[in-house]
């Protein structure tokens, strides 16, 4: 077995060992709890371990107690739990939370689970869309102005715009990325390739965005288990050692969002690396040691550089099978080639 994080730091080694999707797409007549299920037991079945070795459980966004409820369901029962709920990057931030109790020996293997019906509920009519997160607290004084959900990323996509010369066909390269990722991922919900045109010729939804920028509904799940270094030679599957986490909020009124740019510092600084050229200093309060033989990214891209949070942000850096270390941005992780990639999942495609 190759080396591990957190041998000579005195923290045991974190590791993802499991993951899986739910089915997705368009599902009329399942439940969130089957959904949640079905995903847990083919994380299960993809990491090798057996249901009795899971002590943690993490989820959100279902019933009222959302990791004992669906613990209950599973037929689980945890002595760690967390249900940390902070928009987009909740699981990534959960990732984080469950391997700081792993590497302290508070849980040994914990499962992050999630499966809504989101589409589902819109066409049955349980529940309606999502326009924004409510009229309660501060945001009673932004609502009755229309600032809506799609209002405030758009908010922040006119900023860029402003700050740094992006234009509108840029913006619309995004959209058309994804639909190309989406036709090689025959679990994705719309395939057919779009052009640029096509996206900006779409009806406008909030300026810049329009129709084919905004996020899609979906029904589906999927679930993640990190383990701890004792456990990851029962694994069936190589796997992707958890060498680093960070996490950010800013804000969420638009009124708080202040000129900053959230430093990755604490990031690289549990991994005890930088990237290549970057000249941040890096706090080691939280620093794990980090294989030997393993070298950070070669660079940093201008745009992760420069992003934002509209709400919040989390980074994990990994390290897959082979020996280069990697950066997880927000709603995915990306491994070197010939490593093992993986996927978290919300309901935005």
């Amino acid at each position: 077995m190759t080396a591990t994080p957190g041998v000579t730091s005195g923290r045991r080694g974190v590791a993802v060992v499991g993951a899986a999707l739910a089915d997705c797409g368009r599902l009329d007549d399942v439940t969130p709890y089957a959904l949640h299920a079905q995903a847990a037991r083919r994380a299960l079945a993809d990491s090798g371990l057996d249901r009795s070795v899971i002590d943690g459980v993490a989820s959100a966004g279902l019933g009222t107690l959302a990791p004992a409820e669906v613990a209950e369901y599973l037929g689980l029962r945890p002595t760690w739990v967390d249900s940390t709920s902070v928009g987009g990057s909740t699981w990534e931030v959960m990732a984080a939370h469950a391997a700081d109790a792993i590497a302290a020996g508070h849980a040994d293997v914990v499962l992050l689970v999630y499966g809504p019906t989101a589409r589902a509920d819109v066409r049955a009519g349980r529940r309606t869309g999502n326009l924004s997160f409510g009229a309660g607290g501060p945001l009673q004084f932004e609502v009755p102005y229309g600032h809506s959900l799609i209002a405030k990323y758009a908010m922040a996509a006119r900023r860029h715009m402003h700050e740094y010369g992006t234009t509108v066909e840029q913006l619309a390269t995004v959209a058309v990325r994804a639909r190309d990722a989406a036709a090689l991922n025959p679990e994705a919900m719309f395939r057919e390739p779009v052009t640029v045109d096509d996206v900006l010729a779409g009806p406008m939804i909030a300026d810049p965005f329009t129709k084919l920028q905004c996020c899609l509904r979906s029904d589906g799940g999927a679930a993640v288990l990190l383990a701890a270094e004792p456990y990851v030679r029962d694994c069936r599957a190589a796997p992707v050692w958890v060498l680093g986490t960070g996490e950010h909020v800013s804000h969420t009124t638009m009124s708080e969002w202040r000129r900053c740019c959230w430093r990755r510092s604490r990031t690289y600084g549990t991994a005890g690396r930088l990237p290549s050229g970057c000249s941040a200093p890096v706090s080691t309060s939280r620093t794990r040691r980090c294989p030997s033989g393993t070298s950070p990214p070669s660079s940093t891209s201008k745009r992760a550089r420069s992003s934002r949070a509209l709400h919040s942000t989390t980074s994990v850096i990994i390290r897959g099978p082979s020996s280069r270390s990697t950066t997880a941005a927000t709603y995915g992780v990306r491994v070197p080639k010939g490593g093992r990639s993986l996927r978290w999942t919300t309901d935005q495609v």
